[in-house]
């Protein structure tokens, strides 16, 4: 029991390794169980035990768990022998199967552009290529002409209009993660993990249905999935704590970046050259200055290149001479979980970002800037103080 818990408590922290010897005091007694089977299924995180402060989340958390052991033997599911379409339809939903490009766009009349009160809905599944390496499916309510944007004045994830329209994705692959792209798109939190991405929200045993209608295998050995707010499962099996999500990329704790076919960015992972900070990365690493301009500095960029406002921030702070990145300590000297990154530029001006514990910048100076271009961090939804 020592053992698993310190190691636990090494990747989750101490409250979270009290909470396990509370919540799976039967698994502790087999030795190295427990903390095999979380470190296999859930990526390292501090804050955790924060997401799990709430009944409802508790009791997810520890089901998802215990689907990994032989207590629940007892724990049969109904069989079905239901399509999905049979089962949509039933619903009050239309199903289809895009097999071409063709296909996928005739589903971009029901996405309303750009307007003065919302961003564009078109998801970036019409941008193409999405057949690559997903399988693409539609569901559309049969009363959907009766169901108007302008009647929803507070967008919400799994509102009558978000949900009157749903993509509803697959990785290609052994095991076949889901997407369920909300209609609204940007307007709402984390659209592409709608219903917390599980088909059985949608209408119940319709998960078991597509795996046994399609041959997909979207759960593994998981007949549980964790639905815990802002953690995505990724193509290697683990579920990440994200921060940020855009374009379908999921910019995660310790550096990971889960791009949109579910794979995960490997290449950032080194915490001391790089921090990843809601859709940027920096580059920290720099070798001694000598009077070659192809000296390298550190570098500010945007991972995803199709971001233009993450690229104008970028831009207004220009080529970077020096970076330092302390943890912000409070009047007590105890550390706050802040970090604070001080930014010299080549013109000789200190940029200071404040980023907090679960790396999305809270804070942000910059004494050089003049004016700033429209919707100037208009992604950001945590951002405190400016100056």
């Amino acid at each position: 029991m020592q053992k698993d818990l310190e190691i636990l408590k090494k990747h989750f922290g101490e409250k979270f390794a009290h909470l396990c010897r509370t919540m799976f005091p039967q698994i502790l007694d087999v030795e190295g169980l427990l903390s095999k089977i979380i470190l296999e299924h859930i990526a390292p995180s501090k804050t955790l035990v924060d997401d799990l402060e709430n009944i409802q989340n508790l009791d997810n958390f520890k089901n998802y768990i215990y689907n990994f052991v032989d207590v629940e033997k007892d724990r049969i599911q109904e069989a079905s022998n239901k399509t999905p379409e049979q089962i949509l339809d039933e619903a009050g939903y239309t199903l289809y199967k895009c097999e071409t490009e063709e296909e996928i766009q005739a589903f971009k009349k029901y996405y309303a552009p750009t307007t003065n009160d919302h961003y564009s809905e078109a998801l970036c599944t019409f941008n193409g290529g999405r057949l690559n390496h997903r399988y693409v499916f539609w569901i559309v309510k049969k009363n959907v002409d009766e169901i108007k944007r302008e009647n929803f004045k507070s967008p919400q994830r799994e509102d009558e209009y978000s949900t009157s329209v749903l993509s509803i994705q697959f990785d290609k692959g052994t095991r076949n993660r889901v997407e369920i792209i909300s209609r609204y798109n940007h307007n709402v939190n984390n659209p592409n993990s709608t219903y917390n991405n599980n088909l059985d929200n949608i209408a119940p045993r319709l998960t078991q249905a597509f795996e046994q209608t399609y041959g997909f295998n979207v759960l593994g050995s998981d007949k549980s999935p964790l639905t815990l707010p802002n953690f995505v499962l990724a193509s290697d099996g683990k579920y990440y704590k994200f921060n940020v999500e855009k374009n379908g990329q999921y910019y995660c704790e310790n550096n990971v970046i889960i791009k949109e076919n579910g794979n995960v960015v490997t290449t950032l992972l080194d915490t001391s050259q790089y921090l990843v900070f809601d859709t940027f990365v920096l580059d920290k690493k720099l070798e001694k200055r000598s009077d070659s301009m192809n000296t390298p500095r550190p570098k500010l960029f945007a991972y995803d290149d199709s971001l233009q406002q993450s690229k104008k921030f970028v831009d207004i702070i220009g080529r970077i001479d020096k970076v330092n990145v302390v943890s912000e300590k409070d009047e007590q000297g105890k550390k706050t979980g802040n970090q604070i990154i001080s930014i010299l530029n080549e013109n000789g001006f200190t940029i200071t970002i404040k980023i907090d514990k679960h790396n999305r910048m809270i804070e942000y100076c910059n004494p050089e800037i003049v004016d700033v271009p429209d919707a100037f961090l208009q992604m950001n939804k945590y951002l405190k103080k400016v100056s």
